[in-house]
């Protein structure tokens, strides 16, 4: 659990602001307050909030992009000391984080945005057993993000689209089959499908080259990216494919973790780093870094699940050994983007903001693009999933 220094927050909120409450069906959301910022200062309209710094935050951005945050993690970012009373009690306001303002700062500046509103709740799981909840929710949300079911899809390279599902590859020729690997709590479309896009003509040339390389035999692999580790992933992609294939990898993000992994069939024996003595101390010597996060160290039954995942992954490890050396897969191209394959502390401690992200749009801090303007990545957007065709790709 996160530590904050403070138990409470006493903020200055505008009088009426309206509070509108999520529903769920795991959760139960209390409105505690809201806040409009930049108009909290505003002594006639002020009234004071106490909001509890495990409180969540909804923060509305004019674009309407909803970003969630614990409360203690706003006001560190956000927040301002207005005032300290007599009996020590200190009240805080929330300036306006608009971007465009002088001296402006917080969580508008990093997107480029005015903030609408902030509401403030207080949540509830319904469920006792909050692991549970937390790993339906996140099930829950993949289903939602890969829009069917995980496995190895047929792929319509030239127009980026997938066709059938299917549940392994019989045979193999001499003929490389193409695999695309998505990235985290994304799929195909989302990591891939733009390349097909009408104003896209880089894009375009790209898929109809590969199309033409390729032909049938180019697949995708949808996979849990939240609730299933890579080594998993890549046991059952392995499981999927023929005997002897040649494999070409296209990988963007974490997708890239699951073809290194396959490469790993490829591993040179005399230094095996899958051997059984070798994999009995991975993970070992894993150090928290709860303490530089502001985070609460693991509990007894905590520790206790981090070692049985552990041994499961160091089991997973073995059985992916046994079927690389079985299947003996030939991977001679891996065209790899933005992997972390030097690991990514993207959710630590930050989990909460990471999760409103896949609702989000991207807006170029560049140039300003935004996808309902154009469905096209300029040049500047560092940031897009593999948008223009590389001249290195080739056969």
């Amino acid at each position: 659990m996160k530590q904050s220094k403070y138990e409470r927050f006493s903020i200055r909120a505008r009088k009426g602001a309206p509070v509108s409450t999520p529903s769920g069906s795991e959760v139960t959301f209390t409105p505690l307050g809201a806040v409009q910022p930049g108009g909290s200062r505003a002594a006639a309209t002020a009234e004071q909030a106490v909001i509890p710094a495990d409180a969540i935050a909804r923060v509305t951005l004019d674009n309407g992009f909803e970003l969630w945050i614990r409360a203690d993690d706003l006001m560190q970012e956000a927040g301002s000391k207005a005032e300290t009373r007599s009996d020590g009690e200190v009240l805080w306001d929330i300036g306006d984080l608009n971007a465009h303002t002088p001296g402006s700062r917080g969580l508008g500046s990093a997107l480029g945005l005015a903030t609408r509103v902030i509401e403030f709740f207080g949540i509830d799981l319904k469920d006792k057993a909050q692991e549970f909840v937390a790993r339906r929710l996140a099930t829950r949300f993949e289903r939602k993000i890969l829009g069917r079911e995980p496995g190895l899809y047929r792929c319509d390279i030239e127009n980026a689209a997938l066709g059938a599902k299917i549940d392994r590859i019989e045979a193999a020729d001499d003929t490389p089959l193409l695999v695309f690997l998505h990235g985290t709590a994304s799929s195909f479309d989302g990591s891939f499908g733009k390349l097909a896009a009408d104003d896209n003509p880089r894009g375009n040339a790209a898929c109809a080259r590969l199309a033409s390389v390729y032909g049938e035999g180019s697949y995708a692999f949808e996979h849990r990216t939240l609730t299933v580790s890579p080594i998993q992933n890549a046991l059952e992609l392995a499981e999927s494919l023929p005997q002897g294939a040649t494999l070409h990898l296209v990988s963007h993000s974490r997708g890239g973790l699951v073809g290194e992994l396959l490469c790993l069939g490829q591993r040179v024996r005399s230094s095996d780093p899958l051997r059984a003595e070798v994999l009995k101390r991975l993970f070992v010597g894993d150090v928290s870094i709860a303490q530089q996060l502001n985070i609460e160290p693991l509990d007894e039954a905590g520790e206790k699940r981090l070692k049985e995942d552990y041994a499961a992954d160091r089991d997973a490890l073995l059985k992916l050994a046994e079927v690389l050396d079985a299947k003996q897969f030939r991977i001679t191209r891996f065209v790899r983007v933005a992997c972390p394959a030097m690991g990514t502390t993207l959710a630590s401690g930050r989990l909460d903001r990471w999760c409103s992200t896949p609702a989000a749009s991207p807006v170029c801090s560049t140039c300003r693009w935004h996808p309902r303007r154009s469905t096209s990545w300029p040049p500047c957007c560092a940031s897009a999933p593999i948008h223009a065709y590389c001249p290195a790709w080739k056969r």
